[in-house]
Parts: structure tokens; sequence; C-alpha cells
């Protein structure tokens, strides 16, 4: 078995540097599974080299083996001033998740900040929050509390090094190509004294081409997997290299 989280922090996280999924891992690492997951579950259909990938990763409709990772979100507003452990119950839909991170909501001027808190604790069992209010440390009235959820999905196989390397290639492939598709980039912006924009074209150019160089890059590492499979298969295993 390989877990998502193993591919995600050790073979997909070393592929991007993206500053807001690193500044979440230490404050929310449910919703940074979460993030990352969505990048990487479309990323998985790029390995489709040799033609049985597909089918020896995810399986088949009546034999599946892979599982997709588990996630939800959940809001808490208080109705009163808390000065005393307070349960909070959320059902059958919110237990056995394996990552919990818990954030208080406030307003800065138009903007909702989100600021982590270590006041929460979540048993996983229950399906229960208990925010750990005291007197010294009281919880306000109309306080927003914001809940973020992960259980881990696996693949049933335990993939080796070879593969976990292009799977996280694939995933770079998905977050360039977000990358390259943000709406914010791409949108023509009104130019003044103040502000201009840089070239669009050169921009889109290099956009292009670096995404063409990452296509190739995993292309021609599908190969070279697909060819030391091969040869595996066809040398004896008392006739290979030594090393």
């Amino acid at each position: 078995m390989t877990p998502v989280l193993k591919v995600l922090t050790e073979y997909c996280d070393t592929y991007v540097d993206d500053i807001r999924l690193k500044e979440l891992l230490p404050t929310n690492p449910a919703l940074y599974a979460r993030k990352m997951s969505q990048y990487f579950i479309p990323a998985i259909s790029l390995f489709e080299i040799p033609s049985e990938m597909q089918e020896y990763l995810l399986g088949t409709k009546r034999n599946p083996k892979f599982f997709e990772p588990r996630y939800d979100n959940k809001r808490y507003t208080t109705s009163e001033k808390i000065t005393t452990p307070h349960s909070v119950e959320l059902g059958n839909d919110f237990k056995e998740y394996e990552l919990f991170s818990a954030q208080i909501l406030s307003l800065n001027g138009n903007q909702i900040v989100a600021t982590p808190t270590d006041i929460c604790s979540y048993d996983s069992d229950k399906g229960v929050i208990t925010i750990n209010a005291s007197e010294d440390n009281p919880v306000e009235e109309n306080t927003t509390f914001d809940f973020d959820f992960y259980a881990d999905g696996y693949f049933e196989n335990d993939l080796s090094r070879s593969a976990l390397k292009i799977l996280g290639m694939c995933f770079e492939v998905v977050w360039q190509t977000r990358f390259n598709n943000d709406w914010l980039s791409n949108v023509s912006k009104v130019e003044s004294n103040s502000f201009g924009e840089q070239n669009r074209a050169n921009k889109t150019r290099a956009d292009t081409e670096r995404f063409e160089q990452l296509k190739r890059k995993l292309a021609g590492e599908m190969r070279r997997f697909e060819q030391n499979a091969e040869y595996r298969q066809v040398v004896p295993s008392d006739k290979r290299l030594k090393f």
C-alpha cells in the first residue's frame, strides 16, 4: 500500500515552490493536504506509459486499486460567551478523519482573516470537537471557528521510487497548467504612471516553453520507466549488472 500523503509530501511538494501551499502546511495541514490532493488526483491520468500503468495505479471499476482522500469543512459560531470546555457534535459524516485543523475567522476591514488556534481538540471516533475554553481563556460570543478535516487515500500497490518520482512530475505538470491559466495573470491590466504591465507576449512565450519542456521531460521519464520494466522482465536477475 502507498499512502497519498507520502506521495504528496515526499514526491510532489519538492517539484513546486508554491508559497501559498508552503504557508498552509504548518498552519492548516488538513487544508494543505486537501489542496495538494486536488492537484494530484487529475495528475494521475498523465502517467500513461507504459499502457498498463493506469490499470496498475487505479485498477478497474470492479477491482479498484486507488482510493481517494476524503475531506470536509465546517464552520461553527458560538451563541454565547464560553468559559468552560464546550462540545460541538458534528455527526457521523465527520468521523474518522486523520488530520484536523481549526482557525478563528475575524473581519479586518473588508477582508476575512483566518488565525490558527490550538484551543480546539477533535475526537475522530465520535465526530466531536471540544472548544477548550476556560475562565482564563474565554471564547467570546459570535466567535466563528473554521474547521478543516482530511482522511488520507491510498494506492493498493506498493509503488516503486521510480513510479513515485514520475507521479511527482505529473503533479508538476498539472500545477504548471494551473499557474499558466491563472486569470489574474492573463487578464488585461489598466496601465498608469505608477503601474506598467510586463510584456504579455514574452510572458506567454516563456510560460508555454516551460510547460512544453515539462511535458517532454515527463514523457522521457515515462519511456525510460517502460524500458527498464521490459529489461527486468527479459533479463534474468542473475544476469543483470551488479553494483
